[in-house]
């Protein structure tokens, strides 16, 4: 069965999909910039990106942000930057979807939609092309390659050289795939040199950034406690990692309950739902676990849902498929 054959049998749960995921964006954002005067599109990492010849980190972001002269106030407010977001996005979560739905019984495989559709961190997400996009996109593509049993090709390595460069937090989890790709295939030379080649590639990025990542790990949240990291990557959003729990309260008091609150539910969702998929995985494909590697040197830095985000689809999973796996 071809994907134009797979979508058109999956049509209606997709148009569901995207009705929810464009509804909920709606919902939060009109709430935001109207009830708390917060501009969600705003990107406070613009400042190192609009550098067009910065060598820091995510390079080829910066490049391609200067070319499409979208490195400025306004660029993320761009139609077509949005645009493309929203495309990029909804195929991220239309892929998982169509991937992972037959593990579920039917009823599962509606909350899984739901769940996608109204993620509140997702929503916030949705029309953001920020680099956590990409981050988002090399998430996928190692997920697919391991789900499907695909082997390394060309196409998987210039999607890894773009994407890391793009997004360069994907470089451990890159590396971790490349070296279990290289010992699996010993024997198989064609197969192997692909697999070296990809870990040349990856170890040339890294080179590239290792000032910036070691800067990254030696930092450190507020209460200068790493062992609260786990929590702040599981519930909270940058702002609270990078100045305390007390920031929530610092505008309209309810509003800080809100957000304590959501961020309990998300912490208790999320870690479920990463002891599902970690089960899912050792039963269906142990090396599904890599795409969890990406959280590993945010958990040694500063962690917040944004190092999540990637992953979220696949905790979202392991989530449903605890109650609602297909025998």
């Amino acid at each position: 069965m071809n994907i134009l054959e797979i979508i058109k049998q999956n049509k209606l749960d997709l148009t569901y999909l995207f009705f929810l995921k464009l509804l909920s964006c709606i919902v939060i954002y009109f709430v935001l910039i109207n009830f708390f005067t917060e501009s969600p599109l705003n990107y406070p990492d613009l400042s190192v990106y609009s550098v067009c010849d910065q060598r820091t980190t995510n390079v080829l972001y910066s490049k391609m942000l200067c070319y499409f002269d979208l490195n400025n106030a306004r660029g993320m407010h761009n139609y077509s930057s949005i645009t493309l977001a929203v495309c990029i996005n909804f195929f991220i979560s239309s892929g998982y979807f169509l991937l992972l739905k037959d593990n579920l019984l039917r009823k599962g495989q509606i909350f899984f939609i739901t769940f996608l559709g109204l993620h509140p961190f997702m929503a916030i997400y949705f029309p953001k092309f920020y680099t956590d996009l990409f981050g988002c996109l090399g998430v996928f593509l190692i997920f697919v390659y391991i789900y499907k049993i695909y082997k390394v090709d060309n196409l998987f390595l210039i999607s890894s050289l773009i994407l890391i460069n793009l997004r360069s937090a994907l470089i451990p989890m890159f590396i971790v795939f490349a070296i279990i790709n290289i010992f699996k295939n010993l024997y198989n030379r064609k197969v192997l040199l692909k697999g070296i080649l990809l870990l040349f590639i990856i170890v040339s990025s890294f080179l590239i950034y290792k000032d910036f990542s070691q800067s990254f790990v030696s930092a450190n949240n507020f209460y200068q406690n790493k062992l609260l990291n786990p929590f702040f990557l599981l519930g909270f959003r940058e702002a609270v990692a990078n100045l305390g729990i007390g920031y929530l309260f610092g505008g309209v008091y309810w509003y800080g309950i809100i957000q304590l609150s959501a961020s309990i539910m998300l912490i208790i969702l999320h870690a479920v739902g990463i002891a599902g998929y970690v089960l899912f995985s050792i039963k269906r494909n142990i090396n599904l676990l890599i795409p969890l590697t990406y959280i590993a040197v945010p958990l040694l830095g500063v962690s917040h849902l944004r190092y999540l985000l990637p992953i979220i689809p696949l905790i979202i999973f392991g989530f449903i498929w605890i109650f609602y796996k297909q025998k």
